[in-house]
């Protein structure tokens, strides 16, 4: 199955990414592995987003 994601910023100049799989994602995106636990999502997901600054299309998306 196909799914079809909302935003991609094309971290350290890759690709850009706007489709992919739930297979793909479990394999590669640490956040989304089965056996991630709630206690660490929440912890990975508290220290990835310590370090980010607002989204850069945030604005533009509102004022639409």
């Amino acid at each position: 199955m196909r799914f079809f994601v909302g935003h991609d910023y094309a971290p350290n100049g890759r690709e850009i990414k706007f489709e992919t799989t739930i297979g793909e994602e479990k394999k590669g995106n640490k956040m989304l592995r089965a056996e991630t636990t709630l206690d660490e999502f929440k912890a990975l997901r508290d220290g990835r987003d310590a370090t980010l600054q607002a989204p850069r299309l945030l604005i533009p998306s509102l004022q639409v």
